[in-house]
């Protein structure tokens, strides 16, 4: 796990942090700009699972909003 901060959620931008990750079997993203593309060029035998409801209160308390120091 990391933080990578972008302007925007652009093909170009998600390519940067997937060129350094070796491909996983499954990723499981929000369907935002973007990722979709850079998920078929980056990773084309990954499969993608879209997360229906992102940030459920109940896990908001027990994660952090900025990165860790």
């Amino acid at each position: 796990m990391g933080w990578y901060v972008a302007r925007r959620e652009t093909s170009a931008a998600w390519m940067s942090p997937m060129a350094r990750i070796a491909e996983p079997m499954v990723v499981v993203c929000d369907g935002g700009g973007g990722i979709h593309k850079a998920l078929r060029h980056a990773w084309p035998h990954a499969r993608e699972q879209r997360c229906l409801v992102p940030h459920p209160p109940r896990h908001r308390r027990h994660t952090r909003h900025e990165p860790a120091p």
